[in-house]
């Protein structure tokens, strides 16, 4: 088994990315949020602390969610269905890519590699304050990038569109820079181990997808 690790700020494309990296190589997509439902779902003693934790204010200890990660690695590793790994929102610190290294490494997992999704502070705000929903059918729209026909109006039903409350320019400046603050060291350490690709998530998401098939194959060549 083998894993990748994909980056990317809100709204760069990368939950799109990794559904089809997914599909394409018959990966397991491993993201610490599913793994925290899933693990309050099955009422995991581990995810039951997190989340007293985290209703007190404070956050899961990277310890914590090291347990969960290792759990669900030796679930995959003991039914021997999985071709790899992405993981898709952890490493989020420093200490927490050390204790990556070593749940891959006491599992024999070696790491493809880290690939992040670079787009413009800008063009991510257009794309997520823009977004609009129709609450009867659930179509998707943009309102920079795919607007509906009738302003404000679903073009199936004509109902009205809506958005998400966080879904504004100050609240998303904030997550991106809080994903910054976050990312970055942790992307430095891979740059500095020669691991990371970066890829520009602006163009067509086809195109993205080409060049991170491109990315990937390499590496597995390389290693095989």
């Amino acid at each position: 088994m083998e894993a990748l690790i994909l980056f990317g700020p809100p709204g760069s494309g990368k939950g799109t990315q990794a559904g089809r990296l997914v599909a394409h190589y018959g990966l397991t997509h491993l993201a610490t949020g599913d793994l925290f439902r899933e693990a309050l779902a099955r009422r995991d003693p581990v995810a039951l602390e997190a989340q007293d934790l985290m209703k007190a204010g404070r956050l899961a200890p990277d310890e914590l969610i090291g347990q969960m990660v290792r759990g669900r690695l030796d679930r995959l590793l003991g039914e021997g269905r999985a071709a790899g790994v992405i993981f898709d929102g952890y490493p989020r610190n420093v200490a927490q890519v050390g204790r990556l290294d070593a749940i891959l490494r006491e599992r024999s997992i070696g790491l493809l590699g880290v690939v992040a999704l670079a787009v413009d502070d800008d063009l991510l705000i257009r794309r997520l304050a823009g977004r609009r929903t129709c609450p009867t059918c659930g179509r998707g729209y943009n309102l920079y990038f795919d607007p509906p026909k009738v302003e404000n109006r679903c073009d199936y039903d004509h109902t009205e569109l809506t958005g998400r409350p966080d879904d504004n320019e100050a609240t998303i400046r904030e997550r991106l820079r809080v994903y910054r603050d976050q990312s970055q060291p942790v992307l430095d350490v891979y740059r500095r181990r020669g691991d990371l690709e970066e890829v520009s998530g602006e163009g067509r998401a086809e195109d993205v997808f080409r060049e991170l098939t491109g990315i990937v194959d390499r590496w597995t060549n390389a290693r095989g």
